[in-house]
């Protein structure tokens, strides 16, 4: 990510800028890994990523159900983000310990699971009929 960042700002002539977005996103995750952040800012800051899941995946959701048809979506992709999205909800679920932010992981994970899943169903569902001859 780090790289990409620079790789990015460097071939937009926005190299400064660049590494200024780097190091700040380095301190914050730095900050995070040891404690500086209260716990409810943390959490706060991961519920985000449930509102990032829906705003990505819900249009995408209502264009295919409007079109009937999910157009050049790969299966393989939303297959393999499920699978990995139903890993992450299991073991968050047999690991994570209640004091330590479970009900908010097991919360972004099962949005996932479920908005990856509906694409999946979505893919099945307006698949192109094979031609019979």
């Amino acid at each position: 990510l780090v790289v990409l960042t620079l790789l990015v700002a460097y071939h937009q002539n926005r190299a400064l800028r660049g590494s200024v977005l780097v190091a700040a996103i380095l301190v914050l995750g730095w900050c995070m890994s040891v404690g500086m952040v209260p716990k409810e800012v943390h959490q706060s800051l991961m519920s985000v990523q449930i509102i990032i899941s829906l705003a990505s995946r819900l249009p995408q959701i209502y264009m295919n159900y409007r079109r009937k048809s999910t157009g050049q979506l790969a299966f393989l992709t939303f297959f393999l983000a499920f699978g990995g999205a139903c890993a992450r909800l299991l073991t968050t679920f047999l690991n994570v310990a209640w004091e330590k932010g479970k009900a908010i992981l097991l919360l972004q994970f099962l949005v996932t699971v479920l908005l990856n899943g509906i694409v999946l169903l979505q893919l099945l569902r307006y698949r192109k009929k094979p031609k019979q001859n």
